[in-house]
């Protein structure tokens, strides 16, 4: 079940569910205020992105970067 927090209560920064009218409100900075009066419900909104990058298990490898072998190189560069 979904947390519920009333209107004009103090919360954490976030994104937050109006359940009475299915509207999302913003609340910037690290804590504010939920608009609204003790009759309006509200559920917090949890983050879909992870708090940091994990990575990815499917993803290929990147190339490697290999130097240049000397049947690559321009024939001016070759020394003879």
């Amino acid at each position: 079940m979904t947390k519920r927090i009333a209107g004009g209560s103090k919360v954490e920064g976030g994104f937050y569910w109006n359940l009475k009218n299915w509207e999302i409100v913003p609340v910037d900075g690290k804590h504010g205020i939920l608009p609204g009066t003790d009759k309006d419900a509200y559920a917090p909104v949890p983050s879909l992105a992870p708090p940091r990058p994990s990575p990815c298990r499917w993803c290929p490898a990147p190339p490697r970067s290999t130097p240049p072998t000397p049947s690559s190189a321009p024939s001016s560069a070759i020394a003879t």
